[in-house]
């Protein structure tokens, strides 16, 4: 059987860097091996090259090749006799995973993000977005015209933060909210498990044309198309009025012009959903760069320029999947309770993915 690769501590530096080098290497490899869905051919059981070569219409060699990178890599482990197995590194990409990462892994590796990505020299060396001088256009414009990168990307939304979708629809307190919009809801994880988990509001998913298309259809997968309104728009111009605004993995997107605008929109939103009413909270989520990183005060001028302010960040993981204290509720419920200025408030829910 093959070796799981050595850890990089017991590596030279030489060879640490040549890890480093060569790490688009390992982006296709598990790109290819998301791609020809080696995790779903091999859940059945361990199979030679030549049977997943056929299952996934692919090259005999290419793939006995392709499966013996797999091994270097911890993906699969090989008896010497041609036989592949899978191993639990590989079925995070197994489609009948409810937190497959098999979309990502294709939606990373795809153009929409590799092209840019090459021309990241360029970027830092002008400081400008290299979308357009990679592909003709800004990314969401690209992949809003080719329906099957579309659907990837939707599902790659869906699946990869299941589990924040989860504890944020667990925590979230909506109590006094009669319409919930997701801004760049793609389509709508995040909204339906809110609303399941909350019977008394209605909502609105709202992302590009293409993607509310997606949307509605996963709505009406599920039961909610009653409750749920699948909108198209552009969120620099405008967003639906609702009283709480969700936008998860949103903002990071962008630069902080952009943020502006599209929380400005949400609060002129918030302010025709509930004209002389007093204040929502709307949760924003953002994805600290390690564990115990608070970050969301980077976001506050941001916010302030919007004509809004953080209120708080609302630890929803302490060291992993934990429920809040109860002092992070009151503070929150406190918050929310005493707070009738009528500006939209942000709490950053901090946690780390």
């Amino acid at each position: 059987m093959a070796n799981p690769p050595p850890s990089s501590m017991t590596l030279s530096d030489n060879d640490r860097m040549m890890e480093m080098i060569n790490g688009y290497w390992i982006t296709q490899i598990v790109n290819a091996a998301a791609t020809y869905a080696l995790a779903d051919h091999l859940a059945k059981g361990p199979a030679a090259a030549a049977e997943i070569a056929e299952m996934a219409n692919t090259d005999p060699s290419a793939t006995f090749r392709l499966l013996r990178a797999c091994a270097s890599l911890g993906l699969v482990t090989y008896d010497g006799e041609c036989r592949f197995t899978a191993t639990s590194l590989l079925n995070t990409l197994r489609t009948d995973n409810a937190q497959s990462l098999r979309d990502l892994a294709m939606l990373m590796a795809g153009p929409g993000n590799w092209l840019p990505w090459g021309r990241f020299v360029d970027c830092v060396k002008t400081g400008e977005p290299q979308a357009v001088a990679a592909l003709g256009k800004m990314v969401f414009e690209y992949i809003a015209e080719r329906p099957a990168e579309s659907q990837t990307f939707t599902r790659a939304m869906k699946r990869a933060i299941t589990f924040v979708t989860e504890e944020v629809a667990r925590i979230l307190d909506t109590h006094s909210a009669t319409v919930i919009a997701d801004i760049g809801g793609a389509g709508g994880s995040l909204l339906h498990a809110v609303l399941q988990a909350n019977p008394a509001p209605s909502g609105i998913v709202f992302d590009l044309p293409n993607i509310a298309e997606i949307a509605k259809w996963a709505t009406a997968e599920i039961g909610l198309e009653r409750r749920v309104t699948s909108v198209g728009g552009d969120f620099f111009e405008a967003v639906p009025a609702a009283d709480l605004y969700l936008l998860r993995y949103i903002l990071h997107d962008w630069d902080d012009a952009a943020c502006i605008r599209i929380l400005q929109n949400c609060r002129r939103g918030h302010a025709a959903g509930r004209p002389g009413g007093r204040d929502r909270t709307g949760a924003w989520r953002h994805r600290p760069t390690r564990p115990g990183a608070t970050d969301g005060p980077e976001y506050d001028g941001d916010v302030g320029r919007a004509g809004a302010k953080r209120d708080g960040i609302w630890p929803t993981f302490r060291g992993g999947r934990t429920a809040p204290r109860d002092d992070d509720r009151d503070e929150y419920a406190d918050g929310d309770r005493h707070r009738g200025d009528g500006s939209l408030k942000a709490i950053f829910n901090n946690g780390f993915m």
